[in-house]
């Protein structure tokens, strides 16, 4: 923001500041006179006219004792004449007493001409003492009445002075109090007229600075909103915040031309996601949100057609092995070519979408009366079509389908329920081995409900630990020691009874609760295991979606830390098929779990597709043969060349080995001298809970028979 020389805000508070100062000013002014007026008046009403009524009362005082004289002079009367002589002292008492009241009141001037009065007064009262102490035939009559009426006149006179001293006194007051109360006036007047053109210069100043550069601006603002665009607010160059104002209101208009072209552009783009969004990037088929749409708005355009409108969801078999064999890009090119088989095997009216990464939709139109047949026929023909090996590169690629069809509207009318309909045959033809295909019959939602109560079921369960560890023992060959458990999972439901782990595990995966399972019974494990030996190792398998997860080890040593138990108690078992899922992660995976002291074995070895060539490259720490070979070498030659060749390349490369499924003694002494290292079998013990694992350790803390073992 540039440097102001002023602002709005700082006139309009001078403006303020100059109106508060003027009227405190003003008012303190005024306040002051009428304070003043106000004592003035008090002191000509408490001393002036109070001295005037006092000096009124001092000369009817007085000429009423010279009137008491003057009787005294004529009167015979002893009686009378006593009478007329305590008047008179009272009288001259009252005179004293009242010059002595109004000497606290009177000025200066008064006060000169109190004092002559008070001289006179008592030459007069003098020469009366005189005359009424005398006999009265020793003075005579006229004589003393001159005397005294002299001495009077005198007295009387200068009372009179004091009368006009005090009055002239009273007028000097009452000039200073109207020009005090004139001052006030001009004060109030002055104030008024100072308010007044502070009013003016403040209506001036935002008439000026605010009020017509707003109307500026909201003329502007309208012309902006009815779309204009070229033209350009004025006052910018001003230093105060209108100017910061008209700034911002011109970067705004430049913003605007910026947003009409990246709303322009923002169109297009949206056009163009709005394509991406219903249509398959690879295959450029409609998608799932495309196929819904245009399916619910055909039911809504002919809801009563003679027609059936079949609604096929189709699995892709064997698309994930080719993509784990070959790579994606092998993969991307059988998708486009089952893409194009298939839209070569419909209408012009018909619709191929893509749901999934290996699902498809097919939406085709039949004859009602014949739409089970009809239906039956069309699944063949692709079953038939897509079970033709795709030809790359010297290769055929063999892939099949599952298929499940729906039909509109007995199965369902919304695209909604016909897809889902469709995709719940689709999973019960995924059984079949013989057809392929199913037409959705209403027991299968039923089935479907079913397998959601289990679902619920299994988040229940795990939240309250009704699935608990069990542990099957793992031996070493050789000396017959208990070198620890595997933990395996077991669920007793009250209503269901023992659910097998090969019904729920699979639902945990589905459901993405697989990692709740595994730590729960990792943690109940290591509460069980703090009972054992501390040479007790527990075997945990980790699933394929585990090990991609980059904070499994913390969470797993979060486990072993909070259980305080030591990491290499603890070995991890991964299948081939998770750790091909993502090679290079599976070797980080694998380093820091053997970096924090957690030993890992490679399950189910010998069930994959690249077995050796991965063997090494992964850096295991054990090696578990599948029990199917095991189990099947007293009965296959072809399985036990298979073990002595699994256990004879791993001794080769120093990597242990144990074998699964061991159910007799001669199948533990052929891998015994083989080189198997440890098994694992019925013959040692099925799958036992807590109590009786601990007890198989009490009874064979020094090890099974070497024999059996």
């Amino acid at each position: 923001m540039a440097h102001k020389h002023s602002t709005i805000h700082s006139k309009l508070t001078a403006c303020f500041a100059a109106f508060v100062i003027v009227i405190v000013a003003m008012s303190a002014l005024a306040v002051g006179a009428l304070l003043a007026v106000d004592g003035r008046a008090n002191e000509l009403s408490t001393r002036w006219l109070g001295g005037t009524r006092l000096l009124g009362e001092l000369g009817d005082t007085l000429t009423e004792f010279r009137l008491d004289e003057a009787n005294l002079a004529h009167e015979r009367d002893d009686g009378v004449r006593l009478q007329l002589l305590e008047s008179a002292r009272r009288r001259a008492v009252m005179i004293d007493s009242e010059v002595a009241d109004y000497r606290g009141m009177a000025d200066a001037d008064a006060q000169s001409a109190l004092t002559d009065f008070e001289r006179k007064w008592r030459a007069f009262h003098a020469a009366h003492g005189s005359w009424i102490t005398q006999p009265t035939h020793d003075v005579p009559a006229d004589r003393s009445d001159a005397t005294l009426g002299s001495l009077y006149a005198d007295a009387d006179h200068a009372a009179d002075q004091v009368i006009a001293a005090n009055t002239d006194a009273a007028t000097r007051e009452s000039k200073a109090i109207s020009g005090v109360t004139h001052f006030a006036v001009v004060c109030v007047v002055a104030m008024a007229m100072g308010a007044l053109f502070l009013v003016v210069v403040m209506f001036i100043l935002v008439r000026r600075n605010i009020t017509t550069p707003l109307r500026e601006m909201t003329a502007a603002l309208n012309r902006l909103a009815r779309g204009e665009r070229d033209f350009e607010i004025l006052g910018t160059k001003r230093t105060d915040e209108i100017g910061d104002m008209a700034a911002a209101f011109n970067a705004f208009l430049e913003t605007t031309h910026a947003l009409d072209r990246a709303h322009e552009a923002t169109r297009i783009a949206q056009s163009e996601a709005q394509h991406l969004a219903k249509s398959d990037p690879l295959t450029g088929l409609p998608n799932r949100i495309a196929l819904a749409t245009g399916l619910d708005a055909e039911i809504a355009r002919v809801p009563r057609s003679p027609s059936t409108i079949l609604v096929t969801v189709i699995n892709v078999r064997r698309l994930k092995r080719i993509n784990e064999l070959y790579g994606h890009s092998i993969g991307d090119r059988v998708l486009c070519e089952i893409t194009s088989r298939l839209s070569h095997m419909v209408g012009w009216n018909d619709v191929v979408a893509r749901l999934a990464g290996d699902e498809f939709a097919l939406v085709t139109r039949v004859h009602s009366e014949t739409y089970a047949m009809a239906a039956s026929r069309f699944a063949e023909r692709v079953l038939d079509e897509l079970s033709t090996p795709i030809a790359y590169a010297g290769m055929a690629l063999e892939i099949g389908a599952s298929l499940g069809i729906a039909a509109y509207p007995g199965d369902g009318d919304s695209a909604e329920r016909l897809l889902r309909a469709a995709d719940i045959a689709m999973h019960r033809a995924k059984g079949d081995t013989e057809l392929g295909y199913r037409l959705f019959e209403p027991a299968m939602d039923d089935a479907l409900r079913e397998q959601a109560t289990l679902e619920s079921d299994l988040r229940f369960a795990l939240m309250t630990e009704m699935i608990h560890p069990h542990y099957q023992p793992l031996v070493d060959l050789t000396t017959g020691e208990v070198y620890g458990f595997e933990i395996l999972a077991r669920w007793t439901d009250a209503e269901r009874g023992p659910v097998s782990p090969d019904i729920f595990v699979p639902v945990a995966e589905r459901l993405g609760v697989v990692s709740d399972l595994t730590f729960s019974m990792l943690r109940q494990a290591c509460r069980d295991a703090a009972q054992w030996p501390t040479t007790t190792r527990l075997s945990l398998n980790v699933s394929a979606r585990m090990l991609t997860d980059r904070g499994l080890v913390n969470a797993l040593c979060d486990v072993l830390a909070r259980a305080r138990m030591e990491p290499d108690r603890l070995e991890i078992e991964v299948t081939e098929t998770a750790l091909l899922a993502d090679i290079d992660g599976a070797k980080v995976a694998i380093a820091e779990f053997q970096r924090r002291g957690i030993r890992v074995s490679l399950d189910d070895f010998g069930t994959g597709f690249s077995s050796l060539s991965h063997l090494r490259e992964l850096k295991v720490d054990k090696v578990k043969i599948d029990k199917s070979f095991v189990m099947s070498m007293r009965t296959s030659a072809e399985s036990e060349k298979i073990v002595t060749a699994i256990l004879g390349l791993a001794a080769n490369l120093e990597i242990p080995t144990v074998a699964e499924g061991i159910e007799d003694a001669e199948t533990a002494r052929f891998l015994a001298i083989h080189g198997c290292e440890y098994g694992q079998g019925f013959l040692y013990g099925r799958a036992m809970n807590p109590a009786d694992a601990g007890r198989f350790l009490r009874v064979h803390s020094d090890g099974l028979p070497v024999a059996l073992a």
